[in-house]
């Protein structure tokens, strides 16, 4: 028999359903000790290998503790665990379905990410088994919950299907989530400079930077277009003459406009989250960041026109429409061998987006479907969404639940953030949507403006004269990235009248 202390209190699964969806910051108050706990067993060679709702118990003292360790198995040195598995579908990482599978703290950190997904969501992940025959973990943010791509980009990590690509210890699950968490009140003093992250040794990637790194903002600069003086940009939806221009201009011309649209979305240099990567006058591709395993292969990347930077993987544009692509592959998002006749590409967290020159939207990794997506002139991707620009100035969102652009009109240009879109009108004027907490969407009384870049938690917008004016960054860290104050004589893009077609880029700091 067994003695255990006893616990006044109830098992998390009981606890949730009568709480309800916990916030982010909640579910990580809760849960954080119990990581802890669990990374000083690890420690000790010993896995519990049962993590679920169930098996934590909320004490009447908000304390919560790791009850259950029927299922734990001392790791031999291998990390191999040849005995009996336990299985809760939904929380078990894909190696307990094989009795030889390679465990370690790092299914422990599974099946924590998978509870801490059932306390904000309401519903387990999909299972493993599933996964594996293509169905996808639905991201919290497409299922309405309130969280930045920086901590949705935490804790998918911690949910990676293969082992070698997740989070590798609960310690730092619980520092990548850490660091992500909102934080109230004043802020902290500006770091000299932002750690560079150590790689782990089991994945090959860089685990989270301890100080905090916004999740990737799609960086992808969108330019006015105003100068192609086309009709066709105008919403003609409730407007007799602007219908009768557009039965004017015809396929051809309205062809032409999206193809127009599409040439400004080529992106020659473009940031992700640690990473940079720029197009060389030869089309070889410049690399800067902390995936240095990946070079040797964009090394050897030829004829590339546009490129776009991800939060772990790198996209390329060939000169003849085919896509190239590197990095991390855990979602998909680098399946691109099989895409002709692109015209731009757009990478997201884990996704890849590239646009048809027939107006169509290919897409892989963890993204809504928009195989129902057509006559689309520009795609820019956000951090865990898609944005894509009809000629006719109207606008499509893979998450319009929650990003609500549907009486957007007359718009020329749009850049998606990490949370947010902007939308740039013909008049000058800026539009946005989405989080809004770090008043990254306050634009509405800008004007003159020519061009615009959403980064994560804030927005650019160059004007006419050649200033900058941004948003006010108001979140838990200021990294200067809003500080433009006296830029002038900044270049215009070419269709405010630059020949050089120099532009502004708004990235992830």
């Amino acid at each position: 028999y067994i003695v255990m202390e006893y616990l006044d209190g109830e098992d998390l699964s009981h606890y949730a359903v009568r709480h309800g969806k916990f916030t982010f910051d909640e579910a990580l108050d809760l849960l954080e000790p119990a990581m802890l706990a669990l990374d000083k067993v690890h420690k000790k060679g010993l896995i519990h290998r049962d993590i679920s709702p169930s098996n934590l118990m909320v004490l009447s003292d908000g304390r919560i503790k790791v009850l259950d360790f029927g299922a734990a198995r001392l790791q031999s040195v291998n990390g191999e665990l040849s005995l009996s598995v336990m299985l809760k579908p939904g929380y078990a990482p894909i190696e307990q379905y094989s009795t030889h599978g390679e465990q370690g703290p790092w299914t422990d950190v599974y099946a924590m990410s998978a509870t801490f997904y059932r306390l904000i969501t309401g519903k387990a992940p999909t299972s493993a088994t599933d996964r594996t025959c293509g169905s996808a973990v639905e991201l919290p943010s497409a299922l309405g919950v309130k969280i930045t791509p920086a901590q949705e980009g935490a804790l998918m990590h911690g949910l990676a299907l293969q082992s070698a690509d997740r989070t590798q210890t609960m310690a730092g699950l619980a520092e990548s989530l850490r660091a992500k968490k909102t934080v109230h009140g004043s802020k902290p003093e500006k770091p000299k400079a932002p750690e560079k992250p150590e790689k782990t040794d089991k994945s090959g990637k860089p685990a989270l930077p301890k100080k905090r790194l916004i999740a990737i903002g799609a960086a992808a600069l969108v330019v006015l277009a105003a100068c192609l003086t086309l009709p066709a940009l105008r919403n003609g939806t409730d407007s007799s003459a602007a219908k009768q221009e557009e039965q004017t201009l015809g396929i051809e011309e309205l062809a032409l406009a999206r193809e127009s649209i599409a040439a400004y979305s080529e992106t020659t240099v473009s940031s992700g989250t640690l990473q940079t990567a720029g197009v060389k006058t030869d089309g070889t591709v410049c690399y800067s960041g902390c995936y240095q395993e990946i070079e040797p292969v964009l090394d050897s990347w030829k004829d590339i026109v546009a490129v776009s930077a991800g939060q772990w993987h790198t996209v390329g544009l060939r000169a003849d429409g085919t896509v190239v692509a590197v990095g991390s592959t855990i979602d998909g998002q680098c399946s691109v061998s099989g895409w002709r006749d692109i015209v731009a590409v757009s990478a997201g967290s884990d996704f890849t987006a590239g646009l048809r020159s027939d107006g169509t939207v290919v897409a892989t990794g963890q993204l809504f479907n928009v195989s129902g997506w057509k006559d689309i002139a520009a795609i820019s991707a956000g951090g865990a969404f898609l944005a894509g620009l009809r000629p006719d100035g109207t606008v499509l969102v893979t998450v319009p639940q929650v990003l609500d652009v549907s009486a957007w009109t007359d718009i020329v240009a749009i850049s998606a953030g990490g949370s947010h879109i902007v939308g740039l009108r013909a008049d000058g004027t800026v539009v946005a949507a989405g989080f809004n907490e770090s008043s990254a969407c306050k634009v509405s009384d800008w004007t003159g403006i020519v061009a615009v870049s959403a980064g994560d938690g804030y927005t650019l917008g160059l004007r006419a004269d050649g200033t900058v004016i941004t948003t006010k960054y108001t979140g838990e860290s200021d990294y200067g990235q809003c500080d433009v104050t006296g830029w002038k004589d900044i270049r215009l893009p070419k269709a405010a009248g630059n020949a050089d077609n120099d532009v502004i880029e708004a990235g992830t700091l």
